[in-house]
């Protein structure tokens, strides 16, 4: 039998430190070493632990930033909310059910569209795609059975982003119409026109008045600025131009531009409006005050930008340079100026357009060239974060917005094209990648906005062209059924 002594507990300790080991000396005295050892190890431990918890905080701190960024960009006008990895059918609807895009600014969910009874002013819902509302505009003379249809009317909004409806639309209606004459059809030319400001909210008709200059001299376009609709008349030495007020009609101011420039078309710009004058161009805004002139190279024609806030901007191609117009002054650009979906500001007030030598990034405030850089072809740019996103046929090239140096470039596989629109929802760029021979688009590449990787894809449904966004959906092409189909 195995006997069994006086048991002492005995402390085991291991460390590295010298004075910690047996046979260690201290200068603390005999039996000291191994208490001396404790303190060392524990404020190494806490300072351990204090460096975890600062990088742990850092991180947080980090991570709270860049959702904060996120939810700012995601608030921007054409940046999408989170898309899934694989997108399904949210609703479809017929080409020809869809209304024809009249406003420029705002969703391309409402516009006119065209019926056997006239045209009417449509905005369809995002979530089911069946009409919101329907409001009938214009129809050919009762009882004419040779009518082929009526002219789409001339319509102005309120500005809005692309992913909401403006708040109020203007349409002018008039009593013109098209009759079958044969080979060629006839337009019948309008002798009235009515002014018809409509709440997009829900469709109701806010006014509806007469606005003729004068019995037989009918408005033929409109611009809205604010609560006053500025009207343009045809008349025989040249145009009359009329302000009212659009929800009561009264008359607020008259010009006239006789002898002007021959255009018809009112074109509004940076809180005006564009007035035919003999010389050119005048900036008129919502009391009849000429803010400044605008001299119009015989040739030259006048166009609008829309700034992705929805807001207008007009350019006037000149045959060579180009003229952005502002209240106090136009800025040159090299060349046609490059749509821009999506911009958070942090550039500064930046214009790119292209030219015959690659694309030119400007201020918009001095009209001085910032950088340009010899990539041709632009035809669509994102400005997100301090970058610009600039889209080919060939790729997407990123660009510092203030030196115009890239960082980084994707080009397009020789065996693909793109499928619609380059989008964002803030976090990457989504990219439409279709098949070159069919058209069809076979997903969606999320290209990181630091350095361009591909970090995964979306998956599509089958049988869609030209993915896009309307609305403030992704919206994309049937092949098949020719009509509009809503994804999510």
């Amino acid at each position: 039998m195995v006997q069994r002594g006086n048991r002492a507990d005995v402390e085991l300790v291991e460390d590295d430190e010298p004075s910690a080991r047996v046979g260690a000396t201290s200068d603390a005295g005999p039996g000291t070493g191994r208490r001396t050892a404790r303190p060392g190890r524990r404020r190494l431990v806490l300072a351990a632990a204090a460096v975890v918890v600062v990088l742990v905080a850092a991180q947080v701190v980090s991570d709270a930033r860049e959702r904060a960024v996120l939810a700012g960009l995601r608030a921007l006008p054409g940046v999408l909310a989170p898309v899934p990895d694989a997108l399904d059918v949210r609703w479809r609807t017929p080409g020809d059910r869809l209304p024809l895009a009249v406003l420029g600014t705002g969703s391309a969910l409402v516009g006119v569209r065209s019926t056997p009874a006239g045209t009417e002013l449509a905005a369809l819902d995002p979530a089911t795609g069946a009409d919101a509302w329907a409001l009938p505009l214009t129809a050919p003379p009762a009882g004419a059975r040779d009518a082929l249809g009526t002219p789409v009317p001339w319509c102005s909004g309120s500005p809005a982003p692309p992913d909401a409806l403006p708040e109020r639309v203007a349409c002018l209606a008039t009593d013109a119409w098209q009759r079958d004459a044969g080979l060629v059809p006839q337009d019948v030319p309008a002798t009235t026109s009515r002014l018809v400001l409509v709440d997009t909210a829900d469709g109701s008709v806010v006014a509806d008045h007469v606005v003729d200059a004068a019995p037989g001299v009918p408005a033929t376009s409109l611009a809205l600025l604010g609560d006053v609709a500025v009207l343009a008349h045809p008349v025989a030495d040249g145009l009359l131009v009329r302000a009212v007020d659009a929800t009561t009609g009264a008359a607020r101011w008259t010009r006239e531009a006789a002898g002007g420039s021959g255009a018809t078309a009112l074109r509004s710009t940076d809180g005006g409006v564009l007035v035919p004058a003999p010389d050119g161009l005048e900036l008129v805004d919502a009391s009849g005050t000429v803010l400044r002139r605008v001299p119009l190279p015989p040739d030259a024609r006048a166009d609008v930008l829309w700034q992705p806030d929805g807001t207008p901007r007009a350019v006037l191609d000149a045959g060579g340079p180009w003229y952005l117009v502002g209240r106090a002054r136009d800025v040159v650009l090299p060349g046609p100026p490059v749509h821009v979906a999506v911009d958070d500001g942090r550039a500064g007030p930046l214009v790119l357009a292209t030219s015959e030598h690659g694309l030119h990034a400007v201020d918009g405030t001095t009209g001085d060239e910032r950088w340009a850089a010899p990539v041709p072809g632009v035809h669509r740019a994102l400005v997100l974060r301090g970058r610009v996103h600039a889209v080919t046929e060939e790729g997407v090239t990123t660009y510092d917005a203030r030196t115009g140096e890239v960082v980084w470039a994707r080009e397009r596989p020789a065996t693909e094209v793109w499928g619609g629109s380059v989008m964002t929802d803030g976090r990457d760029l989504l990219v439409p990648v279709a098949d070159a021979s069919t058209g069809e688009v076979l997903r969606l590449d999320r290209l990181a906005l630091p350095d361009g990787r591909v970090g995964g894809t979306v998956r599509v449904p089958p049988g869609l062209a030209l993915v896009t966004t309307a609305g403030g959906l992704l919206t994309g092409w049937d092949l098949a059924g020719d009509g509009l189909v809503a994804l999510g």
